[in-house]
């Protein structure tokens, strides 16, 4: 899928594991229309400010760092697991 602006985003900052601490949940709010250094630019909008999928809330800390999970198209297990094996069984043929 491609990346647009109401995709969702989890969120996985370095500081706190998420393990421990569960993730941060938002959505792409714009989209850079062209490439800048050869990435693009999004602004993401988060859905309950710093409160994590445990209930956790993360402190306010600039330049944290972290990673960012688009989700572009909703899949089931079934079909994650499925294109899994298809992968294997081409590469392995």
């Amino acid at each position: 899928g491609r990346v647009s602006t109401s995709n969702k985003v989890k969120i996985y900052l370095d500081s706190f594991p998420s393990q421990e601490y569960g993730e941060i949940y938002g959505y792409i709010k714009n989209l850079s229309l062209v490439p800048i250094n050869g990435q693009y630019v999004a602004t993401i909008e988060l859905e309950n400010e710093l409160n994590t999928s445990t209930g956790s809330v993360i402190p306010f800390r600039p330049n944290t760092k972290g990673t960012a999970l688009i989700i572009t198209k909703e899949r089931r297990l079934f079909e994650r697991l499925l294109d899994k094996l298809i992968y294997t069984i081409n590469r392995n043929q």
